[in-house]
């Protein structure tokens, strides 16, 4: 993840406290939650637990309990729920203690001695989680605000991104060949391929983006356009387009990421182009206006 200011880390937590965040497979994996090492801690021993939803005030675990300890949980004052994560492009592991208070239990289906435990947070979690779940959030909210920005593909931004090299694995009509990635955003990419013109638009596409420390990341998309590298008639440079919602978190996460870097190299949209255009033709304006006020006094 990009690195987040204390400023952020209070913005997160603002804004995004009480959202609560299933942890589906998809979640689960693009934060690299280590749940078999999720533990509820309480006065005397602890438990094995799954984190099945979290905000930034409370989280919902699955846990086994018998009758004796269900009792003890239902009158403890403070319990101790630990999470557990990967570190990104790195087998450490960050693991931290948020102190928790027991509001409910309910049954967890037709099985007595499993329960859904909900938990209210009585401090402001660690950092960790606030920029885990911040950044999770705000990825999702700039992916339909943001999602025309165009990152272009150089060597600064493929270290952000974390992308192996430029060229990634594009399959079409199942049949695969290696594309040269030249732009990417939110909502779609554009990847140089071999092959000619013919009948590419609407077809479907999945490109396989090559990361770092052996991971990958699959992206399904339609072909919208295409045009004939220049020089080059056997290359074809193809524009794929595809819902954010639909790409995995973690896509979300790396495109949110290197957008907030002042630096990045992005390529401008027609809106900014035009508003550069009107801004110098306003500023022209004025300079004339003021010359013609200079002259007349």
């Amino acid at each position: 993840m990009a690195f987040v200011t204390s400023q952020q880390l209070d913005a997160y937590y603002d804004k995004y406290k009480e959202i609560d965040v299933t942890f589906t497979k998809d979640v689960a994996k693009s934060l690299r939650m280590i749940q078999n090492q999720t533990h509820l801690k309480y006065k005397g021993g602890q438990r094995s637990c799954v984190i099945y939803s979290s905000s930034l005030c409370g989280s919902k675990i699955i846990i086994a309990l018998p009758n004796k300890l269900l009792a003890k949980l239902q009158t403890a004052k403070l319990v101790y729920l630990r999470y557990c994560f990967q570190k990104e492009d790195s087998n450490d592991i960050i693991s931290f203690i948020v102190h928790s208070r027991v509001i409910g239990f309910t049954q967890y289906g037709d099985n007595k001695e499993i329960y859904f435990a909900q938990l209210e947070y009585t401090h402001r979690p660690p950092d960790a989680l606030i920029e885990i779940i911040g950044a999770m959030l705000d990825a999702n909210v700039n992916a339909k605000r943001r999602k025309e920005e165009r990152i272009i593909i150089d060597t600064n931004n493929m270290r952000r991104l974390s992308l192996v090299s430029n060229t990634h694995i594009v399959r079409i009509d199942k049949a695969s060949r290696n594309g040269l990635l030249r732009d990417i955003s939110f909502s779609g990419l554009k990847i140089i391929i071999l092959g000619d013109q013919v009948s590419l638009i609407g077809k479907k596409v999945e490109v396989q983006l090559s990361l770092t420390f052996g991971r990958s990341i699959e992206l399904a998309g339609e072909i919208v356009r295409h045009e004939t590298v220049e020089n080059h008639n056997n290359l074809v440079a193809i524009a794929l387009h595809f819902e954010p919602e639909n790409t995995p978190l973690e896509y979300r996460i790396l495109i949110n990421d290197c957008l907030k870097h002042p630096s990045v190299a992005r390529v401008r949209s027609s809106d900014e182009v035009e508003n550069e255009k009107l801004e110098a033709l306003h500023s022209q304006n004025n300079s004339i206006n003021r010359c013609n006020a200079l002259q007349a006094g």
